[in-house]
């Protein structure tokens, strides 16, 4: 079990460039991404934390769940960042990246 905490990506580009990981560590580091979530708990821990988090904002068959630990907040995607422990997971197209 993690606590976990998402910040929003603060454009599109961040998904559809070759370089998002690079884009996204500048933005991050200017202040750029916004954190809109309040914490919440999911099952795992580092990126499989991250992974759980992204699935309970994305799975329909966990809409109850989903409601009664992280709101009805946007979905997580491509350019967001889960935030778990001192970890920083980047949500890529395909997988996570450590940032």
């Amino acid at each position: 079990m993690a606590i976990v905490k998402v910040k929003f990506a603060p454009a599109w580009r961040l998904m559809l460039s070759e370089n998002a990981f690079a884009l996204a560590k500048a933005d991050l580091a200017a202040g750029k991404y916004v954190d809109e979530s309040g914490l919440f708990a999911v099952d795992g821990d580092s990126e499989d934390a991250a992974e759980d988090a992204f699935d309970l904002t994305n799975n329909p068959g966990r809409q109850f769940e989903r409601e009664q630990e992280y709101g009805r907040g946007r979905s997580i995607s491509s350019g967001d960042i889960v935030v778990v422990g001192e970890e920083q997971w980047l949500c890529m197209s395909v997988g996570w990246k450590l940032i």
